[in-house]
């Protein structure tokens, strides 16, 4: 999932039973990996707020959010009413029909 801008990629996987966040920069470059709590075998749904925000909603563990700095640096921080939105809004566009 690439970012507004293209600056960022976020790459998401499966590792033991768990969604598994890749950062790259544009050029491929790695910049993290963050392994969530979102288990596979239950829907999620992960994008791009903003340029800055990286959102991911899980039926499961709810909705996480990622800031990322100009250097390309993830922190977590506590999910925003706007964020847990953007979640809401990835979460429906990929299981448009799942409740």
């Amino acid at each position: 999932m690439t970012s507004p801008s293209g600056k960022w990629v976020v790459i998401p996987s499966i590792v033991r039973g768990k969604v598994l966040l890749s950062i790259q920069n544009a050029n491929g470059m790695a910049l993290a990996k963050i392994q969530t709590e979102s288990p596979d075998s239950m829907m999620w749904a992960g994008g791009w707020m903003n340029e800055q925000v990286f959102v991911l909603d899980s039926a499961k563990i709810g909705t996480l959010a990622w800031n990322i700095d100009k250097d390309g640096k993830f922190t977590s921080t506590p999910a925003t009413m706007p964020m847990r939105g953007a979640g809401e809004r990835f979460f429906a566009e990929k299981h448009p029909f799942e409740f």
